[in-house]
């Protein structure tokens, strides 16, 4: 889960961007609370990554404190004990915004608030209608089938940077048959139709073909190229089976995040 929202990827321009200045998240945190936005918890124990909801009640800038109404388990699960590493995401008007954090009581004993540690940097997101995450790397890969200018049938071969329900982002570093990647860019900017592309995720975990949309497409100075390519509408039943493997590799990113000291 934590993966999807600190990496969001189109095209390979990222989504994000972090703040380190403390007057910069002082006011990102003011925001939040001015626009009653909802507040998620991510803690991890013995038996998984579980989610507490909760809210802001106020920001304590002389001791650098963040309030929290009482968080709640959002699976009936888990226990938030004194000092526990969070993973905290907020959703605003503009974006998720999230940040680690330590979670305490409130002095006084007061059961019904807590108190998270000032973060030293925060992340920002781009707001999206659908989540995207990075998918590891070297696992997924794509089959993409293009036509030249002449109208004679290409393939080439991709990788799959990220993954969306609605879309993905594209690596192309192989040779497209007899066409070198240099070629790539005016021939994906100037199909005559939709390509389509066989994909192969997480090892074999899910194959599908798809017709596609393209986004956006650019080239590096070494000439590789990155696209932004969007799904034509997928069946109900595909889209079911993708939102179960982007979520398994939400999960597996959380996990190893917050295994990080």
């Amino acid at each position: 889960m934590f993966g999807l929202l600190r990496s969001s990827l189109s095209a390979r321009q990222p989504a994000s961007a972090t703040r380190q200045d403390p007057a910069t998240i002082l006011r990102l945190l003011n925001q939040l609370h001015c626009s009653r936005g909802k507040v998620t918890l991510h803690a991890e124990d013995a038996s998984g990554v579980h989610c507490f909801r909760t809210s802001l009640a106020r920001v304590q800038r002389k001791d650098r404190g963040i309030v929290l109404h009482r968080p709640v388990p959002q699976d009936g699960q888990g226990v938030l004990a004194p000092g526990s590493r969070v993973l905290v995401t907020c959703f605003m008007p503009s974006g998720p915004l999230t940040f680690f954090s330590q979670l305490w009581p409130l002095d006084g004993g007061d059961s019904q608030y807590c108190t998270l540690t000032m973060p030293e940097e925060v992340s920002t997101f781009q707001l999206r209608s659908a989540f995207r995450v990075f998918m590891p790397v070297g696992s997924s890969k794509a089959l993409l089938h293009l036509q030249d200018a002449t109208g004679t049938s290409l393939r080439c071969e991709t990788t799959v940077l990220d993954l969306s329900l609605e879309g993905c982002g594209l690596h192309f570093a192989a040779r497209a048959d007899t066409t070198g990647v240099d070629a790539l860019l005016p021939l994906l900017q100037q199909q005559p139709r939709s390509p389509r592309a066989e994909f192969d995720l997480l090892n074999g975990s899910l194959r599908f073909s798809s017709d596609l949309l393209l986004c956006r497409a650019s080239a590096s100075r070494s000439g590789q190229v990155f696209a932004g390519m969007q799904f034509l509408p997928l069946p109900p039943t595909l889209s079911r089976q993708l939102q179960t493997l982007l979520t398994e590799v939400q999960r597996q990113q959380v996990r190893r995040q917050l295994a990080i000291p």
